[in-house]
């Protein structure tokens, strides 16, 4: 096993090598690595989700470069397992529901499946949910979930593209607020949004141009 978990490293160096250089020789390379330690890795080694979420994030990358829809497809299927091995109390839990996440949201916008970006929601969801407040790495957490939410609402109907003519100036703020607009028109966002994830949409609301709560709710 010893010689396994040096593999691994060997493949996290090629990696930041490629990283580095973006040749694409040495992800291939690093792909090739990783592959072998993980069919050499027994399912309760501790680098064994590392492995698989490596493999995975490499996958991604050449396909950034290779455009082939298997490597998507791939990297999904190595990520979920690197999720479904690793517990929610350890520390790289969120970062690899994140990974996930991200590789549903790329498959969506290649496919247009709602069914990814569901998905990618549900990951980002719960990488957010593990990740305690203070931690560096939650406003990167909720910046990609807040832009999962803000693609699955522009594909339901472009909900928050802000109301063109501008004449509405109600911008209220406050949880309150928001819940009292949104509460009675639950039918044209899913119940999910409108309670689970009020955070998030109060974060979009900040940032767009007077009248788009109106428009998310459907007034004139």
């Amino acid at each position: 096993m010893i010689i396994c978990s040096q593999v691994v490293r060997l493949g996290q160096h090629l990696l930041g090598r490629y990283n580095n250089s973006g040749i694409l020789a040495e992800l291939e390379e690093a792909i090739s690595t990783f592959r072998n330690a993980n069919e050499h890795l027994p399912q309760n080694h501790p680098l064994k989700a590392a492995c698989l979420n490596n493999l995975g994030i490499s996958v991604v990358c050449r396909f950034e470069h290779l455009a082939n829809p298997d490597d998507l497809d791939e990297a999904i299927m190595v990520k979920q397992q690197a999720v479904h091995l690793t517990p929610d109390d350890h520390p790289d839990k969120p970062a690899y529901l994140n990974n996930l996440g991200k590789s549903f949201l790329y498959r969506f916008g290649r496919l247009n499946d709602l069914a990814d970006l569901d998905e990618a929601i549900t990951a980002q969801q719960q990488a957010v949910h593990l990740t305690p407040d203070g931690h560096p790495d939650k406003p990167t957490y909720l910046n990609n979930l807040e832009i999962s939410f803000h693609r699955r609402l522009e594909r339901l109907g472009g909900l928050l593209i802000s109301d063109q003519d501008g004449a509405d100036q109600c911008k209220p703020s406050g949880s309150q607020q928001v819940r009292d607009f949104i509460s009675p028109r639950r039918g044209l966002i899913s119940k999910q949004l409108c309670l689970c994830h009020l955070s998030v949409v109060e974060h979009q609301l900040a940032h767009q141009p007077p009248g788009a709560l109106r428009h998310l709710c459907g007034q004139p």
